[in-house]
């Protein structure tokens, strides 16, 4: 085995091209053909099948020429692909093989180039179509799912083992990844390979530098070339495929063959097939590629991308192909439009995951059934002539070796190296080029000799028609005879004809005037067009301005509301806190006055009750008294029945002076029992009277603490309702305003040219309103709250004057009982005095009575005294412990009284207190109040200065420019009325012309006539250019009288042509050129008038007519 390196560089000392067959060679001219194209559909794989997924491909048979696909229910129809050859999942290996390869192999060993390639989605079968196992069991020569490059190798040597005659082959194997080249048969995996493009003899070839071939004699060592190169391959697992294919390799095989002429000579015929294996195309999200993948996948799809174009670009049959935009294209060109047979095979998925891939495949694959080659089979060359070739060959490089060995040669420098080297190459190229134009020479000379020879032959021929041609002579005279009459007739039918064409002449000037004046028309409407589009843009101008000044308004209203937002909700929190404290200070003093009263009360009630126990106690003790005094009565009376038992003559005289006794102490006791009564009663009674009115007085004053405290309560309940009221309403009525203000801007930008000012100004004014009405509610109830405050200090005054009053009414009551207390002692004391008295006066008159009766009475009068010594004793006890009770009850009251002044002052204290307080946090919310209303950034600047604002916006109103166009009527002529072809005198009427004309439409019809097909065929649009080159319009690139130029009648008419201004034929001209228009309608020019009117409209210009 030996191995062959093949430089890119002919002319320089080590190197030659890469096929040495191209370079003496020249191709024989064949055919244009088609690429042939295969389809080759695989079955579901593992995935698809656990995916659920559906088949959407179908085809006919396990071999067919169609594929279809189903588009699902909501297409209308399935799509239906017609290729050369179509495989389904049953074909195998050998089939394809048979049926693709095989006739590709036969001409590869009669000469031609050619090229297989299969093209798909990855994970379609690519790799496995190309290669497929391509480790052969030990007991059988090949694998039975080989590919086609195996199978390729093994039939290769089995036709040459076959021939007698002297073969070699040779292959190579390449790869292309991330758009770099790489020998896949080279030790040496650092080397690059480059592309090189060499122009031979008008052809250019793609020549790739460093490539080795390597030389194998046995299908065996073919495949282990090919095993050897595709462990080196770049392939990666991605979801779509566990090995998928990273790069596209081209595997070449080169086979020579000798021949023998029937001379002897020996001679070498080379063919060569290029086996390519694509990277298939992948959607990166599907296939899952990240990072490096991910670049790969791009890169990928960028060659595949550029392939796609190449095809399109041989298909439309462009003038530029960009084979240079990628090196796969590059190592294609050959086989894509070149001297190349080449085959393709298009790998699909049936499953219906892949339908857009699939379709994908499918119209790359059909776009490509239309590239045309031009096979060229390659001339064989003489084996002596490559001897002579090889010889010289080997003695250049001898020498060179010699030289460089003994190093006796000629040295230069690498710039004149260079420089020399460029002239070779220039006198290289200059003499191929003239070498080519002798071979062109040559053939031409070649064909005029051609030519000359069928000339003559021509001649003779011709000189042996002449000679029959005057045998036939005299029977063609009798022809002529009957020629002329027919002639004659024609004569007259041709006079006919021509007035006919005379009064359609006539006709057609006459609408030559009628469409000069509907351009004119037409030129008018469209001046008047631009003055409508230019006062429509000075609209849009001032409403664009109008829509800023309310974009500017709208900003600064809200931060306005923001701003009075922000301080209104400091006022509310400053009103709520002075508000709360008075509430706290209030309630704490009602509370602590209303303990005050409670225990006053309580005392007062203790007072009370001791008071009637004294009662009580007073009468007890009368009652003692009384009974005491009986007893004492019926003890003097059992005495003096004794002593008038003993001595009734003794007392007979003393009976006057004891009655007189008797009834002036009872007097005394029954006067000092009713002065004592009436003094307790009084005493009760004062007191009674003093506890009821001073407990009424402090009933009184409770209820007006509370009633006030009530009336306090509620009237800051009713200005903290009417702040938060009024914060409500304002919040309510900036919520209000805002869906207003939408409100209104939606109607605005329907209405904007009228009621902007409007709007705007009701805006601001409901705004300022609304504004100055919260103002007067919170002055109202600032002013209501100091009214409050006043009536509060007033009433605490008048309450604290109440309450002095009410001490100073009790201490009056409690001196005046003091002093009637001091009365009665008085009184008693005096009744006492004059009991004493009386008592005296019976105790003297008793002694003389007694003197004179002394020893009878001594005893009952020792008695007597005893008992008056007892009374006497007793009233003093019980004046004594009366007076005691009273003394100590007075204290009593005394005490009470002083408490409850006491309690009365505190609380006179309390309310000064209270009122400073309350008079403080008047003044904090007074000075907040003026603060707000007369802060140079206040509520009202502000509002006062949205307003100036807001006035002072100006709305740009529309002046007239005096351009727009008005109203008017267009002149357009009455289709009836139109200029008409009539020739009654040759029996033939407007109507004959019509139906002898059946492609022309009737007059006044108004169904407007069908568009012409796309694309015209190249027959119709030669007439078409003949009937309507005469007339300046129309040709083989241009539309009928659907794209008629109103400057064609100019031309012909020689009137002046509208300006460019008013046309668009620029833009038409460029999409007819674009689209290729098709050619006018044959007769055009002369059809009547009344299907051009029913393309005219009223007031609507001359319309395109459609052809």
């Amino acid at each position: 085995m030996s191995r062959y390196k093949s430089p890119v560089v002919r002319g320089a000392a080590k190197t030659r091209p890469v096929s040495r067959d191209d370079e003496d060679e020249s191709m024989i001219v064949g055919d244009e053909t088609n690429i042939n194209v295969v389809v080759r559909c695989r079955g579901r794989n593992e995935r698809e099948v656990r995916e659920n997924s559906g088949v959407v491909v179908s085809t006919e048979g396990v071999k067919g020429k169609t594929v279809e696909l189903a588009m699902g229910t909501s297409a209308l129809s399935n799509k239906t692909y017609h290729f050369d050859k179509v495989f389904s999942p049953a074909a195998d290996q050998i089939m394809i093989f048979d049926e693709v390869v095989m006739p590709i192999m036969d001409e590869v060993l009669a000469g031609y180039n050619c090229t297989i390639f299969a093209y798909g989605q990855t994970g379609t079968g690519k790799t496995y179509t190309m290669s497929g196992d391509i480790n052969a069991p030990a007991d059988l020569a090949m694998s039975e799912n080989a590919g086609i490059i195996p199978r390729v190798l093994h039939a290769l040597f089995d036709r040459l083992e076959a021939d007698e005659n002297d073969n070699s082959v040779k292959c190579s194997f390449i790869e292309l990844y991330n758009e770099e080249l790489r020998d896949l048969l080279s030790p040496d995996d650092s080397v690059k390979l480059k592309i090189f493009e060499e122009n031979k003899k008008g052809h250019i070839s793609t020549v790739v530098q460093g490539m080795e071939e390597t030389y194998v004699t046995s299908a065996t060592e073919g495949i282990d070339r090919l095993r050897e190169g595709s462990h080196k391959r770049q392939v990666a697992a991605t979801k779509c495929n566990d090995l998928s294919s990273r790069s596209h390799t081209v595997f070449t095989v080169t086979v020579y063959r000798k021949r023998l002429t029937e001379t002897g000579e020996e001679f070498v015929n080379a063919g060569k097939l290029n086996l390519v294996d694509l990277a298939g195309s992948e959607n990166i999200q599907r296939s899952g590629a990240e990072n490096k993948r991910a670049a790969e996948a791009g890169l990928i799809n960028k060659s595949l991308l550029t392939l796609g174009r190449v095809i399109n670009a041989l298909v439309d049959k462009s003038s530029h192909i960009p084979y240079r935009e990628s090196k796969l294209t590059r190592l294609l060109q050959d086989s894509l439009g070149g001297r190349t047979k080449t085959c393709i095979i298009a790998t699909l998925s049936p499953a219906k995951s892949n339908l857009e891939e699939t379709i994908s495949t499918l119209d790359y694959a059909f776009r490509a059934k239309n590239i045309r080659n031009k096979p060229q089979a390659n001339q064989v060359l003489s084996k002596n002539t490559m001897f002579r070739e090889w010889a010289l060959e080997i003695e250049r490089l001898k020498s060179e070796l010699k030289a460089t060995r003994q190093r006796n040669g000629v040295y230069l420098t690498p710039e004149t190296y260079e420089q020399l080297t460029t002239e070779n190459e220039s006198r290289r190229i200059l003499s191929e080029e003239q070498r080519d134009k002798i071979e062109t020479m040559e053939l031409h000379l070649r064909n005029k000799l051609q030519e000359l020879f069928s000339l003559q032959t021509n001649y003779h021929s011709l000189k042996k028609d002449h000679e029959t041609t005057k045998v036939t002579l005299d029977s063609t005279k009798s022809a002529l005879e009957k020629t002329e009459a027919l002639l004659a007739q024609t004569q007259q039918s041709l006079a006919e004809e021509t007035a006919l064409r005379k009064a359609y002449q006539h006709t057609e000037r006459d609408l030559r005037g009628v469409s000069k004046n509907l351009i004119g028309t037409l030129g008018q409407t469209t001046a008047d067009l631009d003055g409508l589009h230019s006062k429509l843009h000075r609209r849009s101008d001032l409403h664009d301005l109008n829509r800023e000044e309310a974009s500017a308004l709208k900003m600064l209203v809200d931060s306005a509301a923001e701003s009075i937002e922000e301080r209104l909700g400091c006022v509310q929190g400053d009103q709520l806190t002075a508000i709360a404290k008075v509430h706290d200070r209030v309630l704490s003093f009602v509370n602590c006055e209303l303990s005050q009263a409670r225990s006053s009360c309580e005392l007062l009630k203790e007072q009370l009750v001791a008071m009637d126990g004294s009662k009580i106690c007073l009468q007890v003790l009368d009652q003692e008294e009384r009974a005491e005094f009986r007893a004492v009565a019926r003890d003097v009376e059992a005495l003096r029945g004794q002593v008038r038992a003993r001595v009734t003559d003794g007392l007979k005289e003393l009976e006057s002076a004891a009655q007189r006794i008797q009834h002036g102490i009872r007097t005394e006791v029954d006067s000092l029992h009713q002065y004592l009564h009436k003094s307790s009663t009084s005493l009760s009674s004062t007191i009674r009277d003093s506890g009821s009115a001073l407990l009424n007085d402090l009933g009184r004053l409770l209820v007006q603490a509370r009633s006030h405290t009530f009336r306090v309560d509620s009237k800051g309940e009713m200005f903290r309702d009417k702040v938060l009221e009024a914060t409500r309403e304002l919040d309510s009525f900036s919520r209000t305003e805002t869906e207003r203000r939408a409100a209104e801007r939606a109607e605005l930008l329907d209405t904007i040219s009228k009621l902007l000012n409007e709007t705007t100004e009701c805006q601001a004014d409901r705004l300022a309103n609304r504004l100055r009405e919260t103002q007067e509610a919170l002055g109202c109830a600032r002013t209501i709250h100091e009214s409050y405050s006043n009536e509060f200090r007033g009433e605490a005054k008048r309450w604290s004057k109440d309450m002095h009053s009410t001490l100073r009414k009790a201490v009056h009551k409690g001196e005046e009982l003091i002093a009637h207390c001091e009365t009665d002692l008085e009184g008693a004391t005096e009744a006492t005095d004059r009991i004493r008295a009386t008592t005296s006066e019976v105790h003297a008159s008793t002694k003389r009575t007694i003197d004179t009766q002394s020893e009878e009475l001594d005893r009952q009068l020792g008695a007597l005294d005893g008992i008056s010594q007892r009374v006497f004793s007793i009233s003093e006890e019980k004046s004594a412990a009366r007076t005691c009770e009273v003394d100590a009850h007075v204290n009593n009251v005394r005490a009470v009284f002083g408490q409850i002044v006491d309690k009365i002052e505190d609380s006179g204290n309390r309310m000064n207190i209270l009122e400073a307080d309350i008079a403080v946090y008047s003044d904090q919310l007074k000075d907040r109040a003026l603060d707000l209303a007369h802060n140079p950034t206040s509520v009202a600047d502000q509002l006062s200065s949205l307003r100036d604002n807001v006035r002072a916006a100006k709305y740009h109103e529309y002046e007239p420019a005096g351009t727009s166009p008005a109203r008017k009527e267009y002149p357009v002529p009455d289709p009836s009325r139109l200029p008409r072809t009539s020739l009654g005198k040759h029996g033939r009427t407007d109507d004959d012309e019509h139906s002898a004309s059946p492609s022309k439409r009737r007059f006044g019809s108004r169904s407007p006539a069908k568009s012409p097909s796309k694309r015209a065929s190249p027959r119709k649009a030669l007439v078409a250019e003949e009937r309507v080159n005469r007339f300046g319009f129309g040709g083989p690139g241009e539309g009928g009288l659907r794209e008629l130029d109103v400057n064609a009648f100019a031309a012909a008419t020689g009137t002046e042509p509208l300006p460019k201004m008013l046309t668009t034929g620029g833009v038409e001209t460029r999409k007819r050129k674009k689209r290729g228009g098709s050619a006018g309608t044959v007769g055009g020019e002369n059809e009547d008038m009344p299907a051009l009117s029913a393309s005219v409209g009223p007031r609507t210009g001359l319309r395109r007519k459609r052809s």
